[in-house]
């Protein structure tokens, strides 16, 4: 319980929503991890697959680049999920970036070689 009469404390702690009135904020507020895309770059760096994929879905959209790098990983931690997101990185491969037949055969036999036993 508080020796100080309530009034007394209200004047000496206001609540936040009154600190500050005048003031706005300049800048946004970034986590202590950083933006999204930079979470997602460094965990593919550091080869954690758990923390890949959670900033991965908090992206609009993974480039198509980081995309395949999320692939390799998948086939390093022989993922059972390997097999679907490298079919899935192929499609908008073909999609995306219109390669020539050549192209195409180079990567799925990368990728296939990459399939876990």
């Amino acid at each position: 319980m508080s020796l100080l009469p309530h009034s007394a404390v209200a004047s000496k702690y206001p609540p936040l929503c009154f600190r500050n009135q005048n003031r706005l904020w300049e800048h946004t507020f970034v986590t202590s991890r950083g933006y999204p895309h930079a979470e997602f770059k460094r965990s593919l760096e550091r080869g954690n697959l758990w923390v890949a994929e959670a900033a991965a879905r908090d992206l609009p959209k993974v480039p198509l680049e980081d995309a395949l790098k999320l692939v390799h990983l998948y086939a390093e931690r022989e993922s059972p999920k390997f097999e679907a997101a490298a079919t899935k990185w192929l499609r908008r491969y073909l999609n995306e970036s219109s390669p020539e037949l050549s192209d195409v055969a180079k990567v799925v036999a990368s990728l296939s070689e990459r399939v876990p036993q």
